[in-house]
């Protein structure tokens, strides 16, 4: 959970110091091109619960995400992108435990989570994106 706390903070000063606009005039250095990108980003919070009848075990979930998203402003046209997401459990019960009557464990909420890795909820972290955009008129590649 503290992660989280250093992702917001780390993002907000990112996002202060990429929106300062003292200096509007059109870049002169490449450096510029990547100093005045934008960076914008987002969190999600998300509940899962599935509940069974008594005989069946119940299983709920609850994970925090955040997206962030960095796209430098055209060089001649060509843009570099990036875009990575992370996402941390606030609090579930255990959903690798299986169910006494079905031998299975969560099938829904453990998809919140790494789903290769049962039983891994923290610090889940993956790049969305990496790309190169080039723009020219009414065209983009």
């Amino acid at each position: 959970m503290r992660y989280l706390f250093i992702l917001i903070y780390t993002w907000s000063t990112l996002a202060c110091s990429a929106s300062d606009t003292s200096d509007i005039s059109s870049p002169k250095r490449l450096v510029d091109y990547f100093k005045q990108g934008h960076l914008y980003g987002q969190i999600r919070d998300f509940h899962m619960s599935t509940s069974y009848s008594e005989q069946y075990q119940s299983y709920y979930a609850n994970a925090i995400g955040t997206s962030i998203h960095y796209e430098t402003l055209p060089f001649r046209g060509l843009s570099v992108g990036l875009n990575g997401i992370f996402i941390y459990r606030a609090f579930s019960n255990n959903l690798t435990e299986p169910n006494p009557i079905t031998h299975k464990g969560a099938s829904y909420e453990l998809q919140l989570f790494d789903v290769e890795h049962p039983g891994n909820y923290t610090d889940l972290d993956r790049l969305e994106e990496l790309y190169i955009r080039y723009k020219h008129k009414k065209t983009s590649l």
